[in-house]
């Protein structure tokens, strides 16, 4: 297993400046914009139906519905996050988010169409940004991460930040398993988990 190194930046050094460039963020105490509502894009994708969620035109939350789960719990958990009504785009502007999200993801693109906004606490901000910092084709342990934001006595509370990250495959918590290996936990399903890091190359034991 490949683990993070605090003095080296990764191979993926342009792609980790570029997001890092374009992330906005809050914290997740702070009020929403009045009158302000969410839009939803949904697309297809290999490992389940992408949903992506858009405030004031930013993505802020990406995730993948299993064909047999109710959307039900999906749209719970974006509205704990984002208390908001959700507007359903277009099919023709959701086929263009989504294939621009997997377009960027392999590398077909360097730019993404809108910028993305992080909410959370300030700890699971940090973890997200460290995440940033996991390149294509290698993987970290929950433990790296941890010693990584500077709380290396926290794993638990660094892998339950890992586990709520709100923009998988692009901030990317599939990265990260446990110190033996083992995929350890995913909030879209391990055999998502497992197919995703599989596209990038890298051997699971």
């Amino acid at each position: 297993m490949q683990a993070l190194n605090g003095h080296k930046m990764p191979a993926g050094a342009c792609l980790f400046t570029y997001m890092k460039r374009i992330i906005q963020e809050s914290h997740s105490q702070n009020p929403l914009a009045q009158e302000a509502t969410l839009e939803l894009s949904r697309m297809p994708m290999p490992w389940g139906l992408a949903w992506l969620v858009f405030y004031q035109g930013n993505l802020g939350f990406l995730c993948f519905q299993d064909p047999q789960e109710d959307e039900a719990r999906l749209r719970t958990l974006i509205y704990k996050r984002w208390p908001l009504p959700l507007n359903e785009r277009s099919e023709k502007l959701a086929r263009s988010d989504g294939q621009a999200v997997l377009d960027y993801w392999r590398g077909k693109r360097s730019t993404l169409p809108w910028s993305v906004h992080l909410r959370g606490t300030d700890l699971e901000r940090a973890v997200w940004h460290a995440l940033l910092e996991i390149s294509r084709g290698e993987v970290c342990s929950y433990q790296a991460i941890a010693e990584r934001v500077g709380r290396p006595k926290a794993v638990r509370a660094v892998a339950s930040a890992i586990g709520r990250n709100p923009v998988s495959l692009l901030v990317p918590c599939h990265r990260v398993l446990r110190k033996n290996g083992a995929l350890g936990g995913y909030a879209w399903g391990l055999s998502c988990k497992e197919a995703l890091l599989k596209e990038e190359s890298v051997v699971l034991v």
